[in-house]
C-alpha cells in the first residue's frame, strides 16, 4: 500500500512516497488447524490487511485525544486559584462531548470502538521548558489535581507488550495511566504550595513565576483493547503565573472573599437539595418560631443551601443579586453537532440595589451522548447521564461558580427491563435495582451549646432492644443495589416489585436504620405495636408504637397503613429537631400512651397505648412541673403537654408538630407525669427503655398539635375490628360518643421515630429548667429537585453583595503605596538562588520593583541626584523589572541608589536601594 496519491510530480521537484507491505506470522502455530503455522500466517494476515486497510481509509490518522480545556490563573498573595474551561466552539471536547472512533478498532470489530471524554489532569511544572512529553517525569512535572466523569471508572491502565530477547513471548507490562477520583468533574484549584519548592517552606512566593498546565484525557471500555486511555495534544501549552499582593490593583482592590467562600442562598419555589447538608440561617430560625412559624423564604447558612455556591475568582465577584432556576423537564433539549444538549438550570442576574429585572447571564448544558438517550421515552438514560453526578460550571466574569447536582430520594426504584431495553441486555423477566448511597442519607449530627454536657443518647435497635428489635427487617431477602435481578423466592432475591408497597419502605442494606447506631429511623421502618413474632421466633412484646407497615404483611386492610398514605421513604424530609431549657422554645403537643401491652395501661388508668393519653397536661408554664392542671377532660385538653424544643422541616423551612410517649406502667423512670425527660435505664425486666419517650417528627406545619387532636383525643377505649371486637393492631377506634375514627389519620403524618434516654445517670433531669444544656439533631436525607405543587419550577435566590471585591478604594490604594518595595535588596551580584533567580543568564542581572499601582512613573536617581533609569508604567503588571542598567544599557556601578515612585492621583513614595555588582566572568558559561 502507499501513502500518497495519485500526483502530478513537476520536473524538478520531489516528493516522498511511503510504501508499507502489511507482515504477519504465526510462527507459533496458534491460529492455523493442527497447528500448521502457514495457515494461520494467513489468518493473521487477513487481520493485519483489515487494519491496514482502516488506517488508509482515515489518511493514517490516529485517534485524537480531547483538546485541552483554556486555563486562566488568578494570581493572589501568596496563592493562585486555576479556572480552565473550553473558549473555541470549534475544539472537539468544546461541551466535553468527545467522541471518537479509533479506526484500528473499528476494523477489528470491537464492540466499543470509541474513545470518550474522561477527565482533566493538573500539573504544575518545574519551568518554562516543560513540554506535555515531560508529563511523567516528576522532576519536571508534579500532578496536582485530578478529576473525572462520575461513572464508575477509577483506575485506567494501559497494557504494552515488548520482545523480550530470547524469549518466544513478548513481556507484558500493564502502566497505571490515572487513578481516577470517580466523584465528578470540578474546573477550579487553589495553589497555596509549590510542589518543587527548595527548603522546608512549600508555600508559594511571591513575585516568583510558576507554571501550570491542563491536560484532558478520554477513555475506551472495549475489553480487548490494551489502550485504554489516551490524552489530548492540542491546545497544551504552559501557563505562567505571578503571585503578589492585589491592594495596589484597580486604584485600590479590598478583598471580601476568599477561594472556596459561599453566600447564603433563599429558596423561593420547589424543592431539592442536591445531597447537600442543609442549615438555616438564625434569622429563618427565629422567624419560624412565632406564627405563622414559617420562614419566608427559608434562607440557608452559606455552605448549607440546596446546591453549592463558591467563590473562584475573589476579585471578580461583584455586587450582583441572582435568581436560579432549575429544569426537571428532562426532555427539554438541544443539538449540537450531533449532541443532546439537555437543559439543567439558568442564571439570573441584576446589580445589586438596582431594582431592574433579572437577565439571563448563563445556561448549564449537559451534553448527552447518543447513546445516553432513551428515545424511547425522550428522555436521557438515567444511570448514565452527568446531571446526576454534579458539575462545576464557573460563571464567566462574576468569579463564582455553581455545583447543582440532582440526586435521588432514598429507597430503591426498580425498572423493568423489558421496558427499558437497553438495561441488562434486555433480559426477559428482569428488573434493575437503583439505589443512592448511604440509600439517600447525607448526615444525622448532634451538637450542644455546652460540648462538655453530652446528655442525649439513644436506646439503639441493635444494641439495647435485642430480641426486642424496633426495626423491621426487609421482606424478600436482598439483592446488591444498581444491579440487574431476576425476581425469586425467599431470602436469595426479591419478588417481583411491581404494585408491591414494600418497595417504598426498600432499605437494604439497613443504611437508613443505622442512624445514631439505630437509634433513630423512618417511622416506615418501625415495627408494628402489636406483632405476633419476629422471624427469629421470639416475641415482639410490644416495644415501638409503630404500625403494621404492610412490609410483608398479608393482615387485613384494616389493620394495614397504605404507602399511598404513608411517609414513604421518597418522602422523607431533613429535619432539625432542638431540645432546649427555653421556655420560649418549647412545642404544645400531644403525650402518647406507649405502655407494653393494653392491660398494664388500663392498671394505671392512663389510656390506651398509640392513643392520647388520658390525663391533663403538668403546669409546666407556671414553673410547676410536678402539679396537673385542674382542667376537664376534652379533645382541647386531653393527652396535651409541652416538648421542650421544636421541629423543623429544612426542605420547606417550617416547623412542624412533634409528638412525645411515655410508658405509664414505668413510673419509676418518669413515664407517668405527661413530661418529656427519659432516664437511662432498661429497668428490671429489660423493656422500660427510660420510660419509653418516643419522639415522633410529623410533616405537618406546627399547630399546636390541634389537628391531631380529633383523631387521637378519643377516651379510654380499645382499638377494635369492623365487628367492634378488640383488636390490638387495628388502626380503628371508638369514641365514648360511639363515632370511629382511625388512627392512621395521624400517623400517616410520622417521618421519623426516635427512643431517646440520657447518656448517664448524671445527666437525669425530671423538670424542663434542669435539661443539662441545648441540643441539636439534625437528620439530612436527599431530596431530588421538583416542582411547587402550584407548578412553579425549582427557584432560588443569592446575593455576593456580603462578598463583592470593592475596587477604586483610593485609600487602600493609597495605604499600598508602603508597600512598594525593590527586591532583592540589598543586591549582592544576583537576585537569588535556584528557582528564585530572576536572572535568565550567566551575565544577566535582575531586580523587581514590586507592588506597584497600575499608572506610575518610577524614577531611578544616584545618591548626588544623577537620573540613571526611568520606568513608565500603565497596565496591570505588578511590578516592573529593572536589568540594573541605566538608559544606555550600561551596568550600574556598585552603590545606593534613590527609587523615586509617583502614582498619578495617589502620592509618591521613596526607597532606598544597595547594589553590589558582580563581576563579569566570560571563561565559564
Amino acid at each position: 500500500m502507499q501513502s500518497a496519491g495519485p500526483f502530478i510530480l513537476q520536473p524538478g521537484a520531489v516528493n516522498d512516497i511511503v510504501i508499507g507491505v502489511p507482515w504477519a506470522r504465526d510462527a507459533g502455530g496458534n491460529y492455523g488447524p493442527g497447528g500448521d503455522g502457514r495457515i494461520g500466517s494467513v489468518c493473521l494476515l487477513y487481520q493485519a490487511d483489515d487494519i491496514a486497510q482502516a488506517l488508509f481509509d482515515n489518511n493514517f490518522q490516529l485517534v485524537e485525544g480531547p483538546d485541552a480545556p483554556d486555563l486562566e490563573i488568578v494570581e493572589l498573595d501568596r496563592e493562585l486559584i486555576l479556572n480552565w474551561s473550553y473558549k473555541n466552539p470549534l475544539s472537539n471536547n468544546y461541551r466535553e462531548n468527545y467522541r471518537q472512533a479509533d479506526p484500528v478498532l473499528l476494523a477489528s470489530g470491537a464492540s466499543d470502538p470509541y474513545y470518550r471524554f474522561e477527565g482533566y489532569l493538573v500539573y504544575q511544572l518545574r519551568d518554562a521548558r516543560v513540554s506535555v512529553t515531560d508529563l511523567q517525569d516528576p522532576t519536571k512535572a508534579a500532578l496536582i489535581a485530578q478529576c473525572d466523569v462520575k461513572n464508575g471508572i477509577t483506575t485506567i491502565v494501559n497494557r504494552e507488550e515488548t520482545d523480550v530477547p530470547g524469549q518466544s513471548t513478548p513481556l507484558i507490562v500493564d502502566k497505571v495511566m490515572v487513578n481516577g477520583e470517580d466523584k465528578g468533574l470540578f474546573y477550579s484549584l487553589r495553589v497555596t504550595e509549590d510542589k518543587f519548592a527548595e527548603g522546608t517552606d512549600p508555600r508559594l512566593v511571591n513575585y516568583r513565576r510558576y507554571y501550570f498546565m491542563v491536560v484532558a484525557y478520554a477513555h475506551n471500555g472495549e475489553p480487548t483493547n490494551n489502550i485504554k486511555f489516551i490524552l489530548g495534544r492540542n491546545n497544551v501549552r504552559s501557563y505562567e503565573a505571578v503571585p503578589h499582593k492585589v491592594e495596589f490593583e484597580k486604584m485600590g482592590t479590598v478583598l471580601a472573599s476568599a477561594y472556596g467562600d459561599g453566600v447564603k442562598i433563599a429558596r423561593i419555589h420547589g424543592q431539592g437539595n442536591g445531597g447537600g447538608v442543609l442549615r438555616l440561617t438564625p434569622e429563618s430560625e427565629s422567624q419560624l418560631l412565632s406564627p405563622p412559624y414559617k420562614a419566608a423564604p427559608p434562607v440557608y447558612l452559606p455552605g448549607a443551601g440546596p446546591f453549592a455556591i463558591k467563590v473562584v475568582d475573589p476579585k471578580q465577584v461583584k455586587p450582583y443579586d441572582y435568581r436560579l432556576v432549575v429544569n426537571t423537564d428532562t426532555s427539554v433539549r438541544d443539538t449540537m453537532n450531533g449532541t443532546i444538549l439537555v437543559k439543567e438550570w439558568e442564571l439570573y442576574g441584576r446589580p445589586t440595589g438596582s431594582g431592574a429585572p433579572y437577565q439571563l447571564i448563563y445556561t448549564s448544558w449537559a451534553a448527552i451522548g447518543a447513546d445516553e438517550w432513551d428515545h424511547a421515552k425522550n428522555t436521557w438514560n438515567f444511570l448514565r447521564n452527568r446531571y446526576h453526578a454534579g458539575t462545576e460550571r464557573v460563571i464567566p466574569g462574576h468569579g463564582i461558580s455553581i455545583v447543582l447536582r440532582q440526586v435521588q430520594e432514598p429507597g430503591a426504584k426498580f425498572f423493568e427491563v423489558a421496558n427499558y431495553p437497553w438495561l441488562c441486555g434486555g433480559a426477559t423477566g428482569w428488573w434493575y435495582v437503583q439505589k443512592p448511597p448511604k440509600n439517600g442519607l447525607i448526615e444525622a449530627t448532634i451538637e450542644y451549646a455546652d460540648p462538655n454536657k453530652p446528655w442525649l443518647s439513644f436506646f439503639t435497635s441493635a444494641t439495647d432492644s435485642g430480641s426486642k428489635d424496633w426495626l423491621l427487617f426487609q421482606a424478600g431477602g436482598r439483592v446488591p443495589v444498581d444491579t440487574c435481578y431476576q425476581p425469586t423466592s425467599g431470602m436469595g432475591g426479591l419478588p417481583v416489585p411491581s404494585n408491591q408497597p414494600w418497595t417504598v419502605f426498600y432499605d437494604e442494606p439497613r443504611l437508613l436504620r443505622t442512624i445514631f447506631e439505630g437509634g433513630w429511623a423512618p417511622f416506615g421502618l418501625a415495627r408494628a405495636y402489636e406483632e405476633a413474632a419476629l422471624s427469629f421466633g421470639v416475641l415482639f412484646c410490644n416495644v415501638s408504637p409503630g404500625r403494621d407497615s404492610c412490609l410483608g404483611s398479608t393482615t387485613a386492610r384494616l389493620r394495614r397503613m397504605q404507602p399511598a398514605i404513608s411517609v414513604t421513604l421518597e418522602k422523607l424530609p431533613s429535619v432539625q429537631l432542638v431540645i432546649t431549657p427555653d421556655p420560649t422554645k418549647w412545642s404544645k403537643c400531644l403525650v402518647l400512651e406507649s405502655s407494653p401491652s393494653y392491660s398494664l395501661s388500663r392498671l394505671v388508668g392512663a389510656g390506651m397505648p398509640r392513643v392520647a393519653k388520658w390525663r391533663v397536661s403538668r403546669d409546666v408554664l407556671a414553673g410547676d412541673t410536678l402539679a396537673y392542671r385542674n382542667d376537664a377532660l376534652s379533645v382541647s385538653t386531653q393527652g396535651f403537654s409541652w416538648f421542650p424544643g421544636y421541629a423543623v422541616n429544612l426542605e420547606t423551612g417550617e416547623r412542624v408538630n412533634i409528638v412525645f410517649a411515655e410508658a405509664s406502667w414505668y413510673r419509676g423512670d418518669n413515664g407517668d407525669d405527661m413530661l418529656f425527660n427519659p432516664t437511662h435505664s432498661l429497668g428490671s425486666s429489660g423493656d422500660a427503655y427510660g420510660g419509653r419517650h418516643w419522639i415522633l417528627i410529623t410533616t405537618k406545619p406546627y399547630d399546636e398539635c390541634q389537628s391531631f387532636a380529633n383523631w387521637l383525643c378519643v377516651g379510654d377505649g380499645p382499638t377494635i375490628d369492623n365487628n367492634g371486637n378488640f383488636d390490638p393492631a387495628s388502626m380503628l377506634i371508638q369514641k365514648p360518643s360511639g363515632e370511629r375514627v382511625r388512627l392512621d389519620s395521624f400517623y400517616k403524618y410520622v417521618a421519623w421515630i426516635a427512643l431517646p434516654r440520657v447518656a448517664s445517670s448524671q445527666y437525669v433531669f425530671r423538670h424542663y429548667k434542669d435539661i443539662p444544656t441545648e441540643v441539636r439533631v439534625t437528620v439530612n436525607v436527599n431530596k431530588s429537585y421538583r416542582p411547587a405543587p402550584t407548578g412553579e419550577a425549582p427557584t432560588f435566590e443569592f446575593s455576593t453583595g456580603e462578598v463583592a471585591a470593592r475596587l477604586g478604594d483610593i485609600p487602600t490604594a493609597k495605604s499600598a503605596l508602603d508597600l512598594i518595595r525593590i527586591v532583592p535588596n540589598p543586591f549582592y551580584g544576583r537576585s537569588g538562588a535556584g528557582r528564585g533567580r530572576y536572572e535568565v543568564s550567566q551575565i544577566d542581572t535582575r531586580a523587581k520593583i514590586t507592588n506597584l499601582p497600575q499608572r506610575c512613573t518610577i524614577r531611578i536617581f544616584t545618591l548626588n541626584g544623577v537620573l540613571v533609569r526611568t520606568f513608565r508604567k500603565d497596565s496591570e503588571e505588578p511590578d516592573v523589572e529593572w536589568d540594573l542598567k541605566n538608559e544606555y544599557g550600561v551596568p550600574i556601578a556598585s552603590g545606593v541608589y534613590i527609587i523615586h515612585i509617583d502614582a498619578p492621583g495617589l502620592g509618591q513614595k521613596i526607597i532606598k536601594f544597595f547594589a553590589i555588582m558582580p563581576q563579569i566572568d566570560l571563561n565559564n558559561y
